[in-house]
């Protein structure tokens, strides 16, 4: 009688640990594998890139480049504009004509908070047809499209509200509401306008910045503090309206 109970408990103990394999098999199968993604050897990138003639004039002097998107629903393309409704250029079609894709990209999806799971296997797509799988991030300021932006494998950073050109800005509000978003949606870095840079690294000194000191023309002034933010080692990105990149 004990022996047949031991037996059975035995039994169930097996079955609850194939149950738990089983689901751990499942989980694991599920998720698209991690981004062997690293930043560049220097952080300053070209700003809004959005023209495939100007794309190969940066990309033979800077790192990465920036290029703004917006997903069409009715075609299922994604194209090269910084506004929605201005669909001339397909990405494919701008990618295409580029001397070497296998630069980096700052991808910022314009409305990536609507779609996003298409909108992430289009450039998905894209990067492993033109070969830069491991060399793009992807932005947005919505909290659910970065959550299935990093369940699709993608890489992102996380676009954050610009409370600096506030006379009285209200940072603990702005803090709780970025908490929020990171935690829920885990993104691995943070971008916004350089004057942001110090709140950010006042109130998260572990994450990763990413910046646009934009606009702002070619000046010693404006050079120096581009210079100043990049010796930041928390900060990983500078966009910049540069002809060309700057050695800080």
């Amino acid at each position: 009688m004990l022996t047949s109970h031991f037996y059975r408990i035995v039994k169930m103990k097996n079955n609850c640990l194939n149950i738990f394999l089983l689901f751990a098999i499942i989980s694991f199968s599920s998720c698209d594998k991690e981004s062997d993604f690293s930043y560049t050897k220097s952080k300053i990138w070209a700003h809004r890139v959005n023209t495939p003639e100007e794309a190969n004039r940066k990309i033979a002097l800077f790192d990465g480049i920036e290029v703004d998107l917006v997903y069409d629903t009715i075609t299922g393309n994604l194209y090269v504009s910084h506004d929605i409704g201005d669909n001339n250029l397909t990405f494919n079609d701008y990618l295409a004509q580029l001397n070497n894709t296998q630069t980096h990209y700052w991808l910022d999806v314009k409305n990536l908070y609507d779609n996003a799971d298409a909108i992430c296997n289009v450039i998905n797509s894209l990067a492993n047809k033109y070969n830069f799988k491991n060399n793009f991030f992807v932005e947005s300021w919505s909290t659910s499209a970065i959550k299935k932006a990093k369940k699709k494998g993608l890489v992102t950073s996380l676009w954050v509200d610009n409370i600096a050109i506030d006379n009285e800005p209200d940072t603990a509000a702005w803090h709780a509401k970025v908490m929020r978003q990171i935690e829920t949606a885990q993104p691995d870095a943070i971008s916004a306008d350089y004057r942001m840079w110090k709140i950010i690294k006042q109130y998260f000194p572990n994450v990763n910045i990413h910046l646009w000191h934009t606009p702002a023309d070619y000046t010693e002034e404006n050079v120096r503090l581009t210079k100043e933010i990049c010796q930041d080692e928390q900060v990983k990105v500078v966009l910049v309206d540069y002809d060309e990149p700057i050695l800080y």
